[in-house]
């Protein structure tokens, strides 16, 4: 199947309820959200509702890239950026009966993210599981790291987990924090990447 899968999109709102679905499904099984919604059968709606605040954030302030069929999706942010309208109310109606736990998410990232300097800040990249082992996340990966070579642009993320955060490192992320101070064996692990200028090339400031 991913030999139709290699080109990647710009999303637009008509692309919001799908793209939160993918990655609501992507990010099903890893420990932070296993913590955030213990409710197996609650959990995919309960993330694709707070992903969705961001995702609606990004298409209105940042970039929000997909694949075919919406296989895959990446959602980045420019740092700094305008907070999201009525964000209390707002993770209020998302997280329900785990408002606590979206709260604490939300203190511990905010504790480590980085501010010293302007950043393009990755908040999801997520590709469906059953396509998952065929490139597909570095491919959406890649075709947004070359922009920000382009423009000189530092990037910023949390991996969720030790295979993404390999992925992250292939593409030259490190790790730049300890792993955020969450009540879980597995958290989410901060990391930096400065832009690649190759020799020879000026930056396209732009």
């Amino acid at each position: 199947m991913s030999g139709g899968l290699r080109e990647v999109y710009r999303a637009t709102g008509a692309d919001w309820e799908p793209v939160c679905r993918v990655i609501a499904l992507a990010f099903e099984e890893i420990e932070v959200s296993r913590w955030l919604c213990p409710e197996e059968g609650q959990r995919v709606g309960m993330l694709a509702r707070f992903v969705g605040l961001l995702t609606a954030h990004a298409l209105d302030h940042g970039t929000v890239e997909y694949l075919p069929g919406h296989w895959g999706a990446a959602v980045w942010l420019p740092e700094p950026c305008p907070p999201i309208p009525d964000y209390p109310a707002r993770l209020r109606d998302c997280a329900g009966p785990y408002l606590d736990r979206f709260q604490a998410l939300d203190a511990a990232m905010e504790a480590t993210h980085p501010v010293a300097r302007p950043h393009s800040y990755l908040a999801f990249l997520a590709v469906c599981p059953s396509v998952q082992g065929q490139g597909l996340g570095s491919l959406l990966l890649r075709r947004r790291l070359a922009f920000l070579d382009a423009t000189g642009t530092p990037s910023y993320l949390e991996a969720a987990d030790e295979r993404s955060r390999r992925l992250y490192a292939r593409n030259g992320y490190v790790d730049c924090a300890p792993p955020l101070d969450l009540p879980v064996r597995q958290s989410l692990m901060p990391m930096w990447r400065e832009p690649v200028r190759e020799p020879g090339r000026s930056l396209l400031m732009s």
